[in-house]
C-alpha cells in the first residue's frame, strides 16, 4: 500500500512513468524526475499493485 501512496504522489508531484515487466515475471514502475540531472527511482510491485496504479491514472486524466 505505501508503494501505491508513493507512486501516485510523485506522478502528481510531475514525475513520468514507465513500467517495466523483466523475463522472470517481475513488475515494476519507474518514476523519471529532472530535466537537467535525470533521476530515477524504481519501485516493485505486485501486478494487482500495478492495475490499481493504471487505474488511478486512468481516472485522473
Amino acid at each position: 500500500m505505501e508503494d501505491i501512496k508513493y507512486v501516485l504522489t510523485r506522478i502528481e508531484a510531475g514525475d513520468r512513468v514507465v513500467f517495466g515487466r523483466d523475463g522472470y515475471g517481475q513488475q515494476w514502475v519507474e518514476l523519471w524526475r529532472g530535466r537537467l540531472f535525470e533521476r530515477r527511482s524504481r519501485v516493485d510491485c505486485s501486478p494487482r499493485e500495478i492495475v490499481r496504479i493504471k487505474r488511478e491514472l486512468l481516472a485522473k486524466h
